[in-house]
């Protein structure tokens, strides 16, 4: 949700920065890069550090760059709070995906 949710309102954002189209479309496609970049090296992590820390940390992060959408003046901070937001997402859903292994592991 966190990631479509802004969808909508880009095109907007794009306006008052100037932006072309392809700059939103950066924008738009910023979040799944991180998550592409990301999605293992967080697997590894849930390992070592804990799925509840992962989800944890990585909805606080979401938090974190949701504000950082919101009162970025630049492009540049925009595309990085939109990153950091893929960054986690990628946490989150990392956390999560070992959890529900682990609690349906000996329930097939």
């Amino acid at each position: 949700v966190a990631v479509g949710a802004l969808i909508p309102v880009l095109p907007l954002y794009g306006q008052e920065f100037g932006l072309t189209q392809s700059s939103v479309g950066i924008l738009v496609s910023s979040p799944s890069l991180a998550k592409l970049a990301l999605n293992l090296p967080f697997g590894r992590l849930a390992d070592t550090v804990g799925r509840r820390t992962l989800m944890v940390g990585g909805m606080a992060l979401c938090a974190v760059a949701d504000v950082g959408t919101g009162i970025a003046t630049t492009l540049p901070l925009l595309i990085l709070a939109r990153l950091l937001l893929g960054a986690g997402l990628s946490s989150s859903d990392a956390g999560a995906s070992a959890w529900v292994a682990d609690a349906t592991e000996d329930n097939p």
